[in-house]
């Protein structure tokens, strides 16, 4: 009976792990110009999607996506996930967040306007993107 026993209990002790999907926040800046009148604004903000890809939350408001701190909800999330970002002028010099037990969550190398984007669009000056297992 043992020897069943073991192997079960290795798999369920598994489990967990290998069901977590791997969900992610993208941070993106964009700005607008105009020839001979330089930057008319811009806009900022953060989406969450889920491990098929599909968009689940955002982070709207006056806060953007350079903030010390900020709360978004997202459909079928056990918690919140915390984003934080800090900026340049119209580009991000870093993420990070938290989400449930994993207290800071470094984000990938931020992304510019010369280089491969994360998926928000071609509008976008720069994105930043952190990846959590949700």
């Amino acid at each position: 009976m043992f020897k069943s026993t073991v192997p079960a209990l290795f798999m369920a002790s598994c489990l967990p792990a290998t069901l977590a999907a791997t969900c992610s926040a993208v941070g993106y800046l964009t700005s607008n110009s105009v020839v001979g009148l330089g930057p008319q604004g811009g806009m900022s903000g953060v989406f969450l999607y889920n491990g098929d890809g599909d968009k689940i939350g955002e982070l709207t408001g006056d806060a953007g996506a350079c903030t010390d701190i900020a709360d978004i909800s997202g459909d079928g999330l056990d918690d919140t996930f915390g984003w934080a970002a800090t900026c340049n002028i119209n580009s991000f010099r870093e993420c990070h967040g938290s989400y449930a037990d994993a207290g800071h969550i470094d984000g990938l190398p931020p992304t510019g306007a010369d280089s491969d984007f994360y998926g928000i669009g071609i509008a976008t000056d720069a994105q930043c993107k952190i990846e959590f297992e949700c």
